[in-house]
């Protein structure tokens, strides 16, 4: 994966960052017996460590996709903030299992150039749609030739989630084939091959609010 630095000079602020250009393969399921998840993540991986993941989704007023992604992730280490864009589809193969394939553009920024890009968003009439709280922890597992990131992660009110991902350098489709048959092939080990979630998490808690105010 090969980075590509830039610096620019806006509104008399120096944003240096490198952009990370990538295209994730990811299976979500979710995660209804986490204990015995987070049991053989430990024992078919490697514990990375635990984060808490603030997102914040923006829009264009007349726009109906998500144009960017400001994150905040908190853990021992510190904070980091990050920005990015994904382009988002979902592939089925000819057994039915859905998986995500994302194209994704994303960069680390500092607290000031964050200030200076929601000002940019403010003025551009681009709104903030939705916020969300990830609770996440992370192994590093090997299947089949691939480095696997698997992610057990809890959104409130939504519930327990088991995310897994390979990241690949460029479209390749037999790579990305073998991509989504090793994340499967883990699922099964974890016991939730049968719990895919095929929704989105904006998708997911939107309808969790409409249901609230429906109770309400």
């Amino acid at each position: 994966m090969r980075p590509l630095k830039i610096k620019k000079m806006l509104s008399s602020t120096r944003l240096c960052c490198i952009i990370f250009r990538m295209i994730e393969i990811e299976i979500k399921a979710h995660a209804k017996n986490k204990n015995a998840i987070k049991s053989t993540l430990n024992t078919i991986g490697k514990y990375e460590g635990f984060v808490v993941r603030h997102d914040y989704y923006y829009r264009h007023h007349n726009c109906f996709s998500y144009p960017a992604r400001i994150r905040i992730e908190k853990s021992d280490n510190g904070q980091k903030i990050f920005l990015t864009h994904k382009n988002k589809s979902l592939i089925k193969d000819k057994s039915g299992v859905v998986s995500e394939k994302n194209e994704e553009k994303e960069a680390e920024i500092s607290e000031k150039a964050k200030e200076v890009l929601l000002s940019f968003f403010s003025e551009s009439k681009i709104e903030l749609y939705l916020e969300k709280e990830k609770r996440v922890e992370t192994w590093k597992c090997a299947q089949d030739g691939f480095f696997v990131t698997a992610e057990l992660c809890t959104i409130k009110p939504i519930g327990d989630f088991i995310e897994l991902e390979i990241l690949v350098e460029e479209q390749n489709d037999e790579i990305e084939k073998r991509a989504r048959e090793a994340l499967f092939a883990i699922l099964k080990k974890l016991g939730a091959e049968n719990d895919i979630e095929e929704k989105s998490y904006a998708t997911l808690l939107k309808e969790e609010a409409r249901k609230i105010e429906i109770e309400r």
